[in-house]
């Protein structure tokens, strides 16, 4: 309905001017060949290297100016927590 709205209402204004949609296949071989691509080394995420900025005011507020400029070189990333591996494996 967004998609109506945004081009057919009198708030026209208030919406943004753009659609979007994004299709996929109902069953998981993409996902399972995109993570065994990763798991090749094959495909890499390609991360900004000033992050990843603390997860404090300073730094959420660093990472949206960066991201903001629009000169992130990759995903901006803010850590939230350190984990520990292996209490997650158990």
């Amino acid at each position: 309905w967004r998609a109506f709205y945004t081009r057919y209402s009198l708030s026209r204004f208030s919406m943004p001017k753009y659609t979007y949609a994004i299709a996929l296949p109902g069953t998981s071989d993409i996902a399972t060949r995109t993570f065994s691509l990763a798991a090749e080394k094959k495909i890499v995420t390609c991360l900004d290297k000033r992050g990843p900025f603390p997860f404090t005011d300073d730094g959420v507020r660093d990472a949206f100016r960066l991201q903001r400029s629009r000169h992130a070189k990759g995903k901006v990333v803010i850590r939230v927590a350190e984990e520990d591996v292996g209490k997650r494996s158990q």
